[in-house]
């Protein structure tokens, strides 16, 4: 049996999905359609909520006319700056508080992260992000809570130090 956890956002639209497909599958009004439709409308929630946030620090930066188009995400398009970008999100998810806690970046906002790369843009971004939404004392980074995609890209992406002999 399946069970809810409305603590953890899929990392991806396949994964909604389902969700989606699974509650459409269940029969109207009972326990098991119920916590798959909260569930569906809280992740729901939490996405509309950290695209706000973005579009808002993006709107502050002056992009009014490209805000839509830099955060609509085809994620088949070429990455230029997959390493820092990757970097720049871990930042963002351990010294801020912009996205919730539990809730996957996936591929799209690393996406709009590159494309802030390639505009030189980036760096501002982040130190926005800070100023608007600053960790409070209760929200303590761990790593472990880092999307493991994203996690992964930083990390296989690193440049190799040379190893003295």
């Amino acid at each position: 049996m399946w069970v809810a956890s409305p603590t953890i956002e899929p990392d991806s639209e396949d994964e909604l999905h389902a969700l989606i497909i699974m509650r459409n599958q269940l029969e109207e009004d009972t326990e098991e359609w119920e916590k798959l439709n909260y569930d569906i409308h809280t992740l729901r929630c939490a996405r509309r909520q950290v695209l706000g946030r973005w579009r808002k620090i993006l709107l502050q930066m002056g992009y009014q006319n490209e805000v839509d188009p830099l955060l609509e995400v085809n994620t088949q398009g070429e990455r230029e700056n997959l390493h820092r970008a990757s970097q720049l999100l871990r930042t963002l998810w351990e010294e801020c508080s912009l996205f919730p806690m539990g809730f996957g970046t996936g591929e799209k906002y690393l996406s709009v992260m590159d494309r802030l790369v390639s505009l030189d843009s980036a760096e501002e971004f982040v130190q926005l992000a800070k100023d608007k939404y600053p960790k409070t004392s209760s929200q303590h980074p761990r790593s472990s809570d880092f999307p493991r995609a994203v996690w992964l890209m930083t990390d296989i992406n690193s440049p190799r130090s040379e190893i003295d002999d």
